[in-house]
Order: C-alpha cells, then sequence, then structure tokens
C-alpha cells in the first residue's frame, strides 16, 4: 500500500513541473493578464533581483492547491488526493528554492551550471523560450527549447551577484566564456 501512495506523490511532484512550464509559459508571459502571478513575474522580470513576497507567494499557491486537493481528492479518494497534493506541494517548494538559487548563488555542479544557463537564456536572450526553470524537459516536448548562445550577454544592472567581482565590476573569470555584460538598450524617446 505504501508504494502506491509513493507512486501518486511522484505523480504529482511530476504534475508540478509541467504546471511549472505551462504557468510560466502561458500565465507569466502571457499577453494581457492581469492577474497577480502575470504581474509578479513581469516584475521579476523587469527588476533585477525581484522576487514576490513569501506571504503573496502562500496566498496566490493555496488559491491553486485548495481547489486541486479537492479536485484529486474527489477523483482519486482522501488519501491518494492527499498524497498527490503532497508531492505537487513538495515539488513546488524545491521550485522555488532552486530558482530563487539560479539568481542568487554561483553554480557548484555542472547541472546547475547548465540550468543557469538555461534559465538566464530565458531572461537575457529570448523571453520567449526556455520556461521549464527546474526541468527543462517540456521546453523539448514543446518547441519552446533553444540552445543558449555560446555567450550570453547581461544587461548592466541585471547581472547577478555571484557573476561580477565587486572589485572590478567585471565578470568573473571563471565565467567569462559564457556570459559578458552589456550596456542596457536605451528606450526610444518620443
Amino acid at each position: 500500500m505504501f508504494y502506491v501512495y509513493l507512486l501518486f506523490f511522484l505523480v504529482g511532484a511530476a504534475l508540478w513541473t509541467l504546471g511549472e512550464y505551462l504557468m510560466h509559459r502561458f500565465v507569466g508571459h502571457g499577453v494581457g493578464l492581469k492577474v497577480r502571478f502575470a504581474k509578479e513575474h513581469k516584475t521579476h522580470h523587469a527588476r533585477p533581483g525581484y522576487f514576490t513576497p513569501v506571504f503573496a507567494k502562500i496566498w496566490m499557491s493555496l488559491m491553486v492547491l485548495v481547489p486541486l486537493y479537492g479536485l484529486f481528492s474527489l477523483v482519486f479518494g482522501l488519501g491518494y488526493g492527499t498524497a498527490l497534493i503532497a508531492g505537487f506541494t513538495a515539488s513546488y517548494v524545491w521550485y522555488e528554492w532552486v530558482h530563487y538559487s539560479l539568481h542568487a548563488f554561483a553554480p557548484m555542479t555542472t547541472f546547475g551550471h547548465a540550468l543557469r544557463k538555461h534559465h538566464f537564456c530565458h531572461h537575457f536572450h529570448n523571453g520567449r523560450k526556455n520556461h521549464g526553470v527546474t526541468f527543462p524537459i517540456f521546453d523539448h516536448l514543446f518547441g519552446t527549447f533553444i540552445t543558449p548562445p555560446g555567450q550570453l550577454l547581461v544587461p548592466r544592472g541585471f547581472e547577478m551577484k555571484w557573476l561580477v567581482d565587486p572589485s572590478t565590476g567585471a565578470v568573473k573569470p571563471q565565467y567569462q566564456q559564457d556570459y559578458a555584460l552589456r550596456q542596457p538598450r536605451k528606450r526610444a524617446t518620443s
């Protein structure tokens, strides 16, 4: 019986990764959407280092998790519904940590390095591609994957703290092969 609950937990965790991709692509980058997540996500792209405050994340999450829990419990029963929503929630919490870590901390593994390039390609190269933050597999499946260029150009003022030497303002030597700084684009004046 334990294995069935574990299976439902793992399915719930996998469902979050699909939900992450779909929300990021169609809500976070949806045209004209006025929902809070879309507004917060646009702010995340526009202001370096901005992340939605934790209280707001919890509130927005509950607005999704509570109805999903009801649906899962109705369809699969209370026990399996609980296992599904627990896996979904655990995967969501993991996503939040990974996303924050990509921005806040230097990569420590080859996978961490690759995940950062994938994500920052989305931020600084093409916001219509590479929507999967923790699992790029859905970008491959749905045709939104692009290989990051050899060297990503990061606009000045948007650079991650781990990327730049604070004493020189230049990209640290160990990241120069993959990242360079560029001046931000000037907006046209009317």
